[in-house]
């Protein structure tokens, strides 16, 4: 675990009452920051390579201290140059584009989906 890592869970054992957490729980709890969108190429885009851009909504989660705070979704737009040759399927990762939550924010995982 890095630092960062270590950093980030103990703020999140501080929110957590009388509770053990484990390394598992914590993981999800990361995971649950993650936002996946697809992103449609043309084959001939697929082939060349694309640059795109991408329309999503993420939220950002009010920290435990502030219970009284709702969630709140934020659109946000990013390009995504997406490589020479891809295939359908393939994972594109943007980090800290996801979900938010105190300090931590998830990725956003763009997944390439080739129009036949």
């Amino acid at each position: 675990m890095t630092k960062k890592d270590d950093k980030l869970l103990k703020r999140i054992c501080k929110s957590i009452k009388h509770e053990e957490i484990s390394l598992e729980t914590w993981e999800t709890c990361m995971t649950a920051l993650n936002l996946t969108v697809p992103v449609f190429l043309s084959a001939e885009e697929a082939l060349t390579g694309a640059a795109k851009t991408i329309s999503f909504c993420r939220t950002i989660h009010p920290a435990p201290d502030a219970p009284a705070e709702k969630p709140r979704k934020e659109p946000a737009k990013v390009v995504i140059n997406v490589p020479p040759k891809a295939i359908d399927g393939l994972q594109l990762k943007c980090s800290g584009l996801g979900d938010a939550r105190c300090d931590s924010r998830g990725d956003l995982l763009v997944i390439v989906r080739i129009k036949s």
